[in-house]
């Protein structure tokens, strides 16, 4: 939501609202449902958790580690591997058009 501040969303079409009132809605929607908002609550707290390493931390090391700061979030090398491969794949094709 933080990323996207002003994207516009529709839960069953009968509530607008902005992308960081999403885990809010669905919050609510669970409540009205019944069920054990836990789930909700923890999907809230991981949400913030990954937005704070990944976006702010980041920011907060510059001076530390620049460039872009220090970064504790990494992915591992397996599957970052295996999407090069499938990059270079795609752009085999293109270069042999020419």
């Amino acid at each position: 939501g933080r990323r996207n501040e002003s994207v516009n969303m529709s839960f069953l079409g009968l509530f607008h609202f902005n992308a960081p009132w999403l885990p809010w809605v669905l919050l609510a929607f669970s409540f009205l449902l019944g069920s054990s908002p836990v789930v909700d609550l923890l999907g809230m707290v991981a949400g913030h958790v990954y937005y704070f390493l990944e976006d702010v931390y980041p920011t907060m090391t510059r001076r530390i580690s620049p460039p872009n700061g220090r970064r504790l979030l990494k992915t591992p090398g397996a599957i970052r591997a295996l999407f090069e491969r499938v990059e270079a794949n795609v752009s085999t094709p293109h270069a042999h058009a020419m």
